[in-house]
């Protein structure tokens, strides 16, 4: 007797390109610019401002610190999202509410990465000055962190949808 193989919906194909796709653009946001610095500041009339990025592993002190390492851990639950989802879909593997699990702690994960840029760079953030010299300092997400929590989220909600 031949076994009878079962219909996976297109649904839960297309949950398993956008976990891939989403893994690609984690990935992607690791590495390019995650915070930009723009420094303002001049005396009196003359004033100016100049902007400089730094990627996620040049951050430092606590909150640059658990910014890499909520950013690696929703990295590394994103690709388990999507080994979950092919292996279920291409596979016929069952792993229970596993996959829902993960997407859930992947969209937690990456919003904890994006509340740890914010938070590191409020304590960078600030200015100084008068009416004659002024200065200012302001930190903030720049693409990397945006690509990051922004296709964390989404591979989290596919991995819940993929069922």
């Amino acid at each position: 007797m031949a076994k009878s193989r079962k219909k996976i919906s297109m649904a839960n194909y297309i949950c398993t390109v956008i976990t891939f796709v989403t893994v690609i653009g984690v990935i992607v946001g690791l590495f390019v610019d995650y915070v930009g610095v723009t420094v303002s500041g001049g005396i009196g009339e003359l004033s100016g401002s100049h902007t400089e990025f730094v990627k996620l592993f040049d951050m430092e002190d606590t909150w640059g610190t658990l910014s890499i390492v909520a950013a690696i851990a929703t990295a590394v639950f994103c690709a388990l999202g999507f080994v979950l989802s092919l292996l279920k879909n291409m596979g016929g593997k069952r792993f229970g509410s596993a996959p829902m699990i993960v997407g859930a702690i992947t969209v937690l994960l990456a919003i904890f990465a994006i509340v740890c840029v914010f938070v590191y760079g409020g304590e960078y953030s600030g200015s100084v000055g008068g009416n004659v010299i002024s200065a200012g300092v302001k930190v903030a997400p720049a693409f990397g962190a945006w690509l990051l929590a922004a296709c964390g989220v989404i591979s989290g909600i596919a991995s819940v949808r993929d069922k």
